[in-house]
């Protein structure tokens, strides 16, 4: 079944809304309809930095990645990391992911606040970071302390 030509229009009026919403109401948008939450994204990865706090926004956040193949990965500018600690399982992941989605990763911005335990929490994460070619800009804080 193909959407009418009112549903099309009605949900691209709401996604011209999502344009001026904070993350919250757009991520609610989102949960209302397919096309919503397949558009959606652009408007939530609109940014300069993703920060992610936690293993489990990790973990979220990779699976709203990957929702609709690859196509959100464009949209994706940089990531943040602020957290002390990543465990071991979280950051062998995260590598698994930056390595399976090398090609579509256009990363063009890297915060590390605590860059040395993040980065000595995964041998493939180190790896996978090193291998982003599309990184313009690289901030990490708090090594060798």
């Amino acid at each position: 079944m193909t959407p009418s030509t009112a549903q099309l229009l009605t949900s691209h009026a709401i996604e011209h809304v999502m344009l001026f919403s904070d993350p919250s109401t757009i991520s609610a948008l989102m949960k209302t309809c397919r096309v919503l939450n397949h558009n959606g994204a652009k408007y939530l990865l609109d940014c300069d930095y993703i920060k992610l706090t936690s293993k489990y926004d990790i973990a979220s956040w990779m699976a709203f990645m990957e929702v609709d193949g690859e196509y959100r990965f464009r949209y994706l500018r940089g990531l943040e990391f602020q957290m002390e600690e990543i465990p071991e399982d979280s950051g062998h992941a995260l590598g698994q992911f930056f390595i399976k989605h090398s090609q579509a990763l256009r990363i063009t911005n890297l915060s590390l606040p605590y860059a040395e335990p993040f980065l000595d929490s995964s041998v493939d994460l180190r790896e996978a970071i090193a291998r982003m070619s599309s990184l313009t800009f690289m901030k990490m804080e708090r090594m060798g302390s």
